[in-house]
């Protein structure tokens, strides 16, 4: 199956944030990882991921 990303994280830093904010819109999420692709210079992860929504979203 072939995807195109959803989210680009270039730093561990970007990464963390993005994770802490995220928090406050689910009452409960669950990941798993798929696959892992790791390079000599990228990683790449295909991620299951369920939640509920704590939150109505804009879009």
């Amino acid at each position: 199956m072939k995807t195109t990303p959803t989210e680009r994280l270039l730093k561990i830093n970007a990464f963390k944030q993005q994770a802490v904010e995220a928090t406050k819109y689910f009452t409960q999420r669950e990941q798993k990882i798929i696959q892992l692709t790791i390079t000599d210079t990228t990683a790449e992860v295909q991620i299951d991921y369920t939640a509920i929504l704590a939150i109505d979203l804009p879009n």
